[in-house]
């Protein structure tokens, strides 16, 4: 039963009891204020929720089962009714639950649902309470790892040259996946191959272009990246059946030494790593080269463990014979230099008065100079003999000498050479020492092209060839009168005059100089200095742009090896490469070598030797450098001859001589 039902009998009651009455106060009318009691309207039921949402879940694995967060149900003053698709609900964290049910206000709502089994795919969920929804929505992680694939490799090719590979076709990825290459490049779809990191999509093509190894039996690896997974594609060269290339650096072709052993040096190369180096040493008299007197194998010594690119072997010379070298290299594949075709040389041992490599224009004095000439095929030396007025030529490889010019008169003694290869036909311009003149000749045939003459140019003894100011010219020292106050002069190329360089007589005097050399990256000229009345021996420089001399490399001046007493420093030989300068010693036969940047002193090598009466004599002037073999061509006025120097183990020989009778 309910109140309103009750509440109508007993007011009938009332009044029939005449219990009913009405109160007044104040008399009649209306007014205000009368009553002491009332009644509150019933508050109206609202099972309308504020809106709810659940933020979305990415990247979920598949079948994961995922839970939103909380949110909590506001809004409302009654029970709700509660429903869910697709998923399951949790009131104030109860159990899950699909069946539907009610909430009330201020409860907290979580949701979950399995996620779907395919990768990159949304589900979603629905939850409704009284009237209002809200979906949870779940995304599986994309696939981007691809289904594996493969790029056939490629054998026996030729080295460097260009190779593509098949097409490959990139599946099982559903969102665009990064790609990108190391050692090669690669084309999406027939686009333009590049090496740029790019996308990939499901469905599309790669192809893979490489070039092949420099060298021989190597792999050269191109490998794709798609996403995690990775494919190369390999392509390798022919196998290497080449052996190493050997060969020597010094001594030159054929020489002669007096001494019992000689150590050579050399090079090998290869595609691939050297195992060893032998050198084959064959014995045989001059007039019987067919008949074997002894043969014995060296092993070379690497310049360090597994390094052939230069090697080095002490090789025994049998006396009075012809000592032919061959040089072997076996690679780590087993290739080795067939003997027979090996590169070779060969060295006689002979007494130190013989001529070699015979007894045909004999130099008189090697003093004058020596001139390095390659051009055109040429390979030889050029050698001024002031003692009888004539430039001889000597073959680098067999030490052979001809005439290469006759200069004519015993006051043509040249004393220093220089070749210009800067023109149309290459030429050879020598100074005679007495005549003060300049020779300008064909550097092919030794013909003379013209002669200029001048007194700064008598007693020079050295030549250089510069270019400053955008004026080719050539430098010397002109030592004065009596060996002293030595100027530096030039001739200008284009004018055809000649001048003293420096104006400023402080500067430009220099003590007596046999050696003048050209320093251009340090803008100096360097000279050779003896005089015993000023006690100034060693090398000095000369700035090219003030004319100011000071020592550089004396026994006060740099550290290392001292210079002998009374120093007789003879030509100088640059090595701009290696910022190294050679100067022979005339007395002692030491060879120096000087570092440029320091003036610090070392000795290259002796050149000193005993000669036919047990005394040690030396003569060594004039001297050329071979950059790249690391030799040089040293005059010895004693010997008339030249030798052959390895600047690098200090080895010396023979490499044109005439008899001597000491």
């Amino acid at each position: 039963m309910t109140i309103a039902t009750l509440h109508r009998p007993l007011s009938l009651t009332l009044a029939t009891l005449g219990l009913i009455s009405l109160v007044a106060c104040g008399g009649g009318g209306g007014g205000g204020g009368g009553g002491n009691s009332s009644s509150s309207a019933p508050v109206a039921v609202d099972t309308t929720p504020n809106a709810i949402s659940f933020a979305a879940t990415e990247n979920a694995e598949p079948n994961a089962q995922i839970t939103s967060p909380a949110v909590t149900i506001s809004g409302i003053n009654a029970a709700t009714p509660i429903s869910i698709t697709g998923g399951e609900y949790s009131i104030a964290g109860g159990a899950f639950t699909s069946t539907a049910g009610t909430i009330s206000n201020g409860q907290t709502l979580t949701v979950r649902v399995t996620a779907s089994d395919k990768t990159n795919t949304p589900k979603e969920i629905t939850v409704t309470v009284g009237g209002v929804s809200a979906k949870f929505v779940v995304t599986t992680l994309a696939d981007t790892t691809p289904d594996a694939f493969a790029f056939t490799a490629k054998t026996d090719v030729a080295v460097n040259s260009e190779h593509t590979s098949e097409v490959a076709t990139i599946n099982g990825i559903d969102i665009a996946v990064p790609v990108s290459i190391t050692g090669g490049l690669y084309s999406i779809h027939g686009a333009e191959f590049t090496s740029a990191t790019g996308t990939v999509f499901a469905g599309q093509t790669i192809a893979v272009k490489t070039t092949a190894a420099n060298k021989t039996d190597t792999t050269q690896n191109a490998v794709l990246s798609v996403g995690s997974i990775s494919s190369t594609f390999a392509v390798t060269t022919i196998p290497d059946t080449t052996p190493p290339v050997a060969e020597f650096k010094f001594p030159t072709p054929y020489t002669m030494s007096e001494a019992n052993s000689v150590k050579v040096r050399g090079t090998a190369t290869d595609d691939h790593a050297i195992t060893s180096v032998k050198l084959v040493v064959r014995s045989y008299k001059l007039e019987t080269p067919n008949e074997t007197i002894s043969s014995v194998e060296i092993t070379a010594t690497p310049k360090a463990e597994g390094d052939y690119s230069s090697w080095t072997a002490e090789v025994p010379l049998t006396t009075l014979a012809e000592n032919e070298i061959k040089v072997v290299a076996t690679d780590d594949r087993n290739n080795s230099t067939v003997t027979e075709m090996a590169n070779k040389i060969a060295i006689r041992q002979a007494p130190i008065v013989s001529a070699f490599p015979d007894e045909l224009n004999q130099f008189g004095d090697t003093s004058g100079g020596i001139i390095i000439d390659k051009l055109n095929g040429r390979n030889r030396l050029l050698v001024s003999d002031p003692s009888e007025a004539k430039i001889y030529s000597a073959s680098i490889a067999t030490g052979e000498r001809s005439l290469y010019k006759d200069l004519g008169s015993s006051n043509s003694d040249v004393r220093g050479m220089v070749i210009d290869d800067s023109v149309e036909v290459p030429v050879l311009y020598a100074n005679e020492y007495i005549e003060g003149n300049i020779l300008k000749i064909n550097l092919a045939d030794g013909a003379t092209i013209n002669t200029y003459h001048s007194d700064l140019y008598q007693r020079s003894r050295a030549l250089v060839l510069e270019e400053k100011d955008d004026v080719k010219r050539l430098v010397s020292i002109n030592p004065g009168e009596f060996d002293r106050n030595s100027d530096v002069v030039a001739f200008n190329l284009q004018t055809e005059e000649f001048f003293t360089v420096f104006s400023d007589v402080d500067y430009s005097l220099i003590p007596s100089t046999n050696g003048f050399a050209l320093d251009k990256s340090r803008n100096r000229y360097l000279a050779t200095v003896r005089d015993s009345d000023s006690n100034l021996y060693g090398i000095y420089s000369i700035d090219r742009t003030t004319g100011k001399r000071q020592p550089f490399s004396t026994n006060e001046v740099g550290a290392g090896e001292l210079f002998p007493d009374r120093t007789a420093l003879q030509g100088i030989a640059i090595d701009e490469e290696k910022s190294v300068m050679y100067v022979p010693e005339y007395r002692s036969g030491k060879l120096f070598a000087i570092e440029l940047d320091t003036g610090e002193r070392r000795v290259a090598a002796d050149l000193s030797y005993t000669n036919a009466d047990g005394v040690i004599t030396s003569g060594i002037i004039s001297i050329q450098i071979d950059s790249s073999a690391q030799i040089t061509y040293v005059g010895d006025t004693d010997r008339d001859s030249v030798l052959v120097v390895d600047v690098l183990t200090g080895e010396k020989v023979i490499l044109s001589k005439s008899k001597n009778d000491f």
